[in-house]
């Protein structure tokens, strides 16, 4: 009688165990690369569960795949006519390649810190041929933000 109960609770172990190791879930909005031996091998961008290799064989790396906004520090810049400008910017980004996203930038941080300055000096490029009057003033005609909102918008 024993016997049945050791037996059932190792197999019940060894279930648990497989799911645990040789399981992945990808949720909504997520996607996940399979790396075999530090190379991609699958991209799977559909939301379940998914069999796969354990870890030596087959490590799942989850990279959020949603639309996410970025918001660097203020950054002071210069203009033409050289005053100070104190702005504040933001990106919204989306990882449409996992794979070049982990070769390039391998993670989050990465990816956060080479937007923030890619944008600081895309900014600061387009800031310092425009003069503070362009930028802020009463007349609202006489403000070209959309134009330089526009432009930066295209170099990124």
């Amino acid at each position: 009688m024993n016997n049945k109960y050791i037996y059932f609770v190792v197999s019940l172990l060894l279930v648990i165990l497989f799911f645990i190791f040789c399981t992945t879930v990808v949720q909504q909005g997520w996607t996940t690369v399979l790396m075999g031996f530090g190379k991609p091998i699958k991209v799977i961008n559909e939301p379940g569960l998914y069999f796969k290799l354990p870890y030596p064989f087959h490590q799942a790396k989850k990279i959020d795949a949603r639309l996410t906004l970025l918001q660097p520090k203020p950054s002071e810049f210069l203009t033409a006519d050289k005053k100070n400008l104190i702005l504040e910017n933001a990106v919204c980004y989306r990882i449409e390649d996992p794979v070049l996203f982990m070769k390039t930038v391998r993670d989050k941080r990465g990816l956060e810190v080479r937007l923030t300055d890619l944008l600081s000096s895309h900014t600061g490029l387009l800031l310092g041929i425009k003069e503070l009057s362009d930028i802020v003033n009463v007349d609202p005609e006489k403000i070209k933000f959309r134009e330089i909102n526009s432009k930066l918008s295209s170099l990124m």
